[in-house]
C-alpha cells in the first residue's frame, strides 16, 4: 500500500520555503509516497511547482471548535502514514492525535505536545548554532541519518526570455532583484538607503524592485528617488512570477524574508541587509549559497525583543551604510 505523508507548514512564505529542504529530503526516503503539504492558501500555488511535493491542501482555519473538526476530519479523510509538524500548531497535533495517525513527527520542546507525538526530534546542537532549515530537517533523524541539502526544489515554467517579455527586462544585462518589504516583527532599511545603492549596482545590473501590493509605497519611494534607473514590478507579479524573477536574477537584496530565502534556495548570490539583532543570521539568514550578512548591532546597547515592544532607535539601521552593500555585492 502506498504511503501518505503529510507536512503542516500552515504559516508565512519564508517559513515554509525554509521547510523545502526537509520535504525534499522526505521524498528521497519515500520516493513512492504520496507527499502533501497542508499550507496558507497564499503558498500553495508555489508549493505546487515544488518538485517533491504531489498535492498540496490549503489549511483549515482552526481557530474554533469548528476548524478543529475541519483538521481531524482533513487527517481522516486522507488517512496518513506519517504526519511531519513543521509548524507545530497546537489545534493540528491534537486533530492528528485524535485521528490516530500512526507517525506524528515534530520538536519535542513542549511538554503537552510532546506527549501527543510517537517520535520527538529534540536538537543534537545548541539552537543558536543551527539554522533553521537544518533544525527542520531533524525531524528526520528518526528515519535517516543523512540530509542532503542539495537536492532539487521547483520546476517554475517561467523562462528568462518570457519574463523580459512580460515585464520589459533588458534581456541582455544581468539582473538585480530588490526586495525591499520586511515581516512585521523586522525593521527596514529606509528607503533612500535603497535609492542611494541603486546607482551604485546600476553599473553592473538591471535593478528591478519587487513586492506585495501593500509595498507599493515602499517601492514607489525607492523608485521615485532612484529615477530612471531601477525598474519596479511592485505589485505586478503574482507569487509564482515574482518566484521565476528571483530564480533568473544574478543577485538578490533585502532583508530575511520569504524572497529571500527564495533567492537562497534557488542558489542565488544574497545581500541581506538584517538590521535587528533580535533575528540571529544564523538562524534565519541565507542558507547554503553564496551571500552576504549586513548587520551592525555591535554597539547598540538597548534589549531588542521587537514582538514586545518595536524599537525605534537608530543604532541598528546608521552603520548600514549603501557603500557597505555595495562592497558586499562587488565581494561576491
Amino acid at each position: 500500500m502506498t504511503q501518505r505523508i503529510c507536512v503542516i507548514r500552515n504559516d508565512a512564505l519564508g517559513d515554509a520555503i525554509l521547510s523545502c529542504p526537509l520535504i525534499a529530503n522526505i521524498k528521497a526516503i519515500w520516493p513512492d509516497a504520496t507527499l502533501t503539504v497542508i499550507a496558507q492558501p497564499s503558498i500553495g500555488p508555489l508549493l505546487r511547482y515544488h518538485s517533491a511535493i504531489d498535492t498540496v491542501l490549503d489549511a483549515p482555519n482552526v481557530r474554533g471548535l469548528s476548524g478543529f473538526i475541519a483538521a481531524y476530519r482533513l487527517f481522516k479523510h486522507h488517512a496518513f502514514s506519517h504526519i511531519f509538524f513543521a509548524h507545530l500548531d497546537p489545534s493540528y497535533v491534537w486533530a492528528a492525535w485524535l485521528a490516530r495517525c500512526p507517525h506524528r513527527v515534530g520538536m519535542g520542546h513542549t511538554l503537552i505536545l510532546a506527549s501527543l507525538l510517537t517520535q520527538k526530534t529534540t536538537l543534537k546542537h545548541p539552537l543558536f548554532l543551527s539554522h533553521e532549515a537544518q533544525i527542520q530537517c531533524q525531524l528526520l533523524r528518526s528515519f535517516t541519518s543523512q540530509i542532503d541539502y542539495t537536492l532539487k526544489h521547483f520546476d517554475l515554467p517561467q523562462s528568462r526570455d518570457s519574463l523580459a517579455e512580460a515585464y520589459t527586462l533588458p534581456i541582455n544585462r544581468p539582473w538585480c532583484v530588490i526586495h525591499p518589504g520586511f515581516g512585521d516583527k523586522n525593521r527596514g532599511w529606509p528607503p533612500e538607503q535603497y535609492a542611494a545603492l541603486i546607482p551604485l549596482l546600476n553599473q553592473s545590473h538591471q535593478v528591478i524592485l519587487t513586492g506585495t501590493p501593500t509595498e507599493s509605497n515602499l517601492t514607489t519611494a525607492i523608485a521615485q528617488q532612484a529615477n530612471p534607473l531601477a525598474i519596479n514590478v511592485c505589485g505586478k507579479t503574482n507569487l509564482i512570477d515574482l518566484a521565476a524573477l528571483i530564480h533568473h536574477a544574478d543577485l538578490v537584496i533585502g532583508p530575511d524574508t520569504g524572497p529571500v530565502h527564495l533567492a537562497a534556495l534557488f542558489g542565488r548570490k544574497v545581500v541581506c541587509i538584517s538590521p535587528i539583532k533580535y533575528i540571529r543570521g544564523f538562524r534565519w539568514g541565507p542558507f547554503n549559497t553564496h551571500h552576504r550578512l549586513i548587520k551592525g548591532t555591535g554597539h547598540c546597547p538597548y534589549r531588542c525583543v521587537p514582538y514586545r515592544a518595536p524599537c525605534q532607535q537608530p543604532h541598528c539601521i546608521e552603520p548600514l551604510t549603501q557603500h557597505r552593500v555595495a562592497s558586499a555585492v562587488a565581494s561576491l
